[in-house]
């Protein structure tokens, strides 16, 4: 049986934006990227919270907005 260490991730959430109608939120983090996250109109269960996209960025993310010609 082989040993594996497991690495801890750390990184620091640099800011959040969310969609103009607010179903979505936008996650910059410390580690060049964005994280797209559907969050739905409601908290109810039927509205099941999942990433439905990712970015990378080519250098570190200090600040975001969603932009208003492209609401989703």
């Amino acid at each position: 049986m082989k040993n594996i260490d497991k690495v801890s991730k750390n990184f620091v959430i640099r800011d959040v934006a969310f969609s103009k109608d607010s179903s979505l939120l936008a996650i910059a983090h410390s580690e060049k990227m964005i994280f797209v996250v559907k969050i739905g109109a409601d908290w109810s269960a039927e509205n099941k919270k999942s990433i439905v996209n990712k970015f990378s960025a080519s250098s570190s993310i200090t600040c975001m907005c969603w932009p208003p010609e492209r609401p989703h």
